[in-house]
């Protein structure tokens, strides 16, 4: 059913019955729910489509048509990690993941880093505390030692206690 129909589009347009600037126009209107981005994609597929079938709209109507998604970019705003806004992020995550947050923030390990040192990697006795973390476990395959601040520590002390009890 898309054949014939895609084949009759085509038909039309070549006969001067479809206007295609128009057309796009109306998909445009038909999907304002979209994101721009994602109406972008939509477009740029029409227009792929419309090229496969040996039909192109003029460079001027194609420009103007896609210069009404220019200038569209996500809104970020950086903002400084401090101990007020890990605790709110700690008060959203389930209970089993804010003692690995603070460890994470606590230390500046990477995730794979610090699900993946183990027990004897700890050194609890000296201040700040410190993991040893294997080449193996680290990005760029090379050893090093992480110091914790002392929140994480007291969260790892809870996490080995967890460990060794169950």
């Amino acid at each position: 059913d898309f054949e014939r129909v895609s084949k009759r589009y085509v038909r039309e347009l070549r006969k001067g019955e479809r206007d295609v600037y128009q057309d796009a126009l109306t998909i445009i209107a038909k999907a304002e729910d979209l994101a721009s981005l994602t109406l972008k994609g939509v477009i740029h597929t029409f227009l792929n489509w419309l090229a496969m079938n040996d039909y192109s709209l003029p460079y001027s109507k194609r420009k103007r048509l896609l210069s009404r998604f220019t200038g569209v970019t996500p809104i970020t705003e950086e903002m400084e990690l401090d101990r007020k806004m890990i605790q709110r992020i700690c008060s959203v995550l389930p209970e089993w993941c804010q003692s690995l947050a603070i460890v994470l923030a606590g230390s500046g390990m990477r995730i794979g880093e610090a699900t993946s040192f183990e027990i004897k990697d700890i050194d609890l006795s000296v201040s700040p505390a410190r993991i040893y973390l294997k080449a193996s476990y680290t990005k760029n395959k090379k050893a090093r030692m992480v110091l914790i601040t002392e929140e994480a520590k007291q969260e790892v002390i809870k996490m080995i206690g967890d460990r060794t009890a169950g």
